[in-house]
């Protein structure tokens, strides 16, 4: 991260370097000797305890990999301490950690000449600054990833993880939400539909329909026992009497024979020829022209067509200028910040960070469903794209509600078309965003009640939502609830 910030290092090369804190991993109490080159570099750390951190650059100086990436996975796993700025010194290329790398803002190697560590003093300085202006929400997890992300300029990558069920993982974002790769990836495929981030397909690939995990092999089975005990021999057709078999079956005797007319097979193109390949199962000594091709999960030892197998889709996300909005001024509502300001600005009064007691709530954060499909109509609008949505909610929540939504979310999905698309919400609720054809008949809400209830025999209920509201974008931590 160190080159992404560097290129507008000149404007403040010279300025007063921050405080910071100097963490040195000794080993066997011996003093690393990177040490004194930091201070000469860096000023003096400070000394006496510091109560917030959140901000203040953190310069880590060793040699052990274990230790460096204890300490840094505590430091983003932390809500208060997620977005310092933090720089290792002392790991070779060759002992890099690719962690490190997602978690550092920067990596130098043992004994670093004054000029890199100079770089690093800027870096640093750099981050220090940004952070300083933008408006944090520690509690707020989805949204310090945005901050990290918008401070740093940087996109969020996946890195190859074979012991992640679906082979990937994201482990700044999943440190940032505490959240495994799956829900991360559920987030921001989120995040992507309504434009607060852009994806970058990376990969494709299967999962067992079982246990979700990606280590799942083609196994060949015989069509008769389900034996995988088959061998692949050459094929004879005999042309005196048309007999047809795998070449082990003509051999007697030591000679190739015939074994229904027990004529003689010597000559190919005068007495026989070689029509293709044959399966023969070594178990019951069935031969077939093809094996059967099936699925076979390593993880829960299960078998499966492969045709039933669930594509996952692996991405990289960037911010969007909506979500750089939502990053610099620290709320998913910038629109309605930026009111709030100007009206402070004008009263010559500071807006509370807090509500008073006994204070209405804001109508738009009681209901996040509404404050997204505001935002997916407005998008919509803009695009020129006619779109409706809908709120649906079960009538009655029972102990399996979500067995029943996502019953209902299929039922409606297969009863209007591919331009629907519905997304579930907290207490048993779905957004039901379709987009509007000439073509067709937009349905009503009692239309999608009925169908739902015909098919399934869960009572639904269907109501349009309407935008007459400023848009809104809604706060994706209500999705982590």
């Amino acid at each position: 991260m160190v080159s992404a910030l560097r290129k507008t290092s000149g404007t403040i090369q010279d300025s007063k370097p921050v405080p910071y804190e100097l963490v040195e991993l000794k080993e066997f109490d011996r003093v690393t000797d990177e040490a004194a080159s930091v201070r000469a570099i860096f000023g003096q750390p400070i000394s006496e305890a510091v109560a917030d951190k959140s901000i203040l650059p953190l310069v880590i100086i060793g040699y052990d990999k274990q230790k460096i990436v204890s300490l840094l996975r505590d430091c983003r796993a932390n809500l208060e301490t997620c977005l310092r700025p933090i720089a290792v010194i002392g790991m070779t290329e060759h002992a890099l950690d690719p962690l490190v790398d997602h978690l550092a803002d920067g990596v130098l190697p043992p004994r670093p000449d004054s000029e890199q560590l100079r770089d690093m003093s800027v870096t640093l300085n750099l981050l220090h600054r940004q952070l300083r202006d933008i408006r944090m929400e520690p509690e707020d997890r989805p949204l310090s990833l945005l901050q990290f992300l918008y401070t740093r300029g940087s996109s969020l990558q996946p890195t190859v993880s074979p012991d992640d069920p679906q082979a990937y993982s994201y482990p700044l974002a999943e440190l940032l939400m505490d959240v495994n790769a799956n829900q991360v990836r559920e987030l921001l495929d989120d995040m992507a539909v309504h434009q607060i981030v852009s994806q970058t397909h990376v990969d494709r690939l299967f999962t067992c329909p079982d246990c979700g995990h990606y280590r799942v092999c083609v196994k060949e089975l015989c069509p008769e026992c389900d034996s995988t005990h088959l061998e692949t021999q050459e094929s004879i057709h005999h042309f005196r009497c048309g007999h047809v078999g795998p070449e082990s079956d003509f051999m007697i005797s030591g000679r190739p024979v015939c074994p229904k007319c027990r004529g003689d097979v010597q000559h190919i193109g005068v007495e026989y020829n070689r029509p293709g390949r044959f399966v023969v199962c070594g178990s019951c000594h069935y031969w077939a022209s093809e094996p059967v091709l099936t699925a076979w999960c390593a993880v829960c030892n299960t078998y499966h067509s492969p045709a039933d197998l669930q594509p996952v889709n692996i991405s990289s996300y960037a911010l969007s200028q909506n979500a750089m909005a939502i990053a610099r001024i620290g709320s998913w509502n910038p629109q309605q910040v930026g009111v709030d300001s100007r009206k402070s600005a004008q009263t010559g009064k500071t807006r509370a960070s807090k509500s008073k007691p006994g204070a209405k709530k804001d109508r738009t954060m009681a209901k996040p469903l509404d404050a997204i499909a505001k935002v997916v109509m407005k998008i919509a609008d803009e695009n020129d794209n006619p779109t409706t949505v809908y709120r649906a909610a079960l009538n009655e929540k029972s102990a399996d509600w979500q067995d029943q939504l996502d019953e209902a979310r299929a039922t409606i999905q297969t009863y209007a078309n591919e331009s629907l698309l519905c997304i579930e919400q907290r207490q048993a609720e779905l957004m039901i965003v379709l987009h509007d054809s000439s073509e067709r008949r937009t349905p009503t809400c009692r239309q999608l009640e009925k169908a739902v209830r015909h098919e399934t025999g869960i009572d639904l209920s269907v109501e349009e939502i309407d935008d007459n509201d400023d848009s809104i974008v809604a706060n994706p931590s209500d999705r982590l609830a």
